[in-house]
């Protein structure tokens, strides 16, 4: 999943680690995402006030 939508924390992997960068993701429910939030710095994420705005737009 890390590879498949481009997450690879790429920091970590020259630690011999292979994570992801933070990221939520709103989908619909076709499951087509509609926003998503990444981050590298995995100390910031978006604010539930921003999740639910976005998850508002939905259909």
């Amino acid at each position: 999943m890390i590879d498949r939508y481009g997450l690879l924390n790429e920091q970590a992997v020259t630690r011999g680690r292979f994570l992801p960068h933070p990221t939520t993701y709103v989908l619909d429910k076709q499951g087509i995402v509609r926003w998503k939030f990444t981050e590298k710095d995995y100390k910031i994420r978006p604010t539930n006030e921003a999740i639910l705005t976005e998850l508002k737009k939905l259909p």
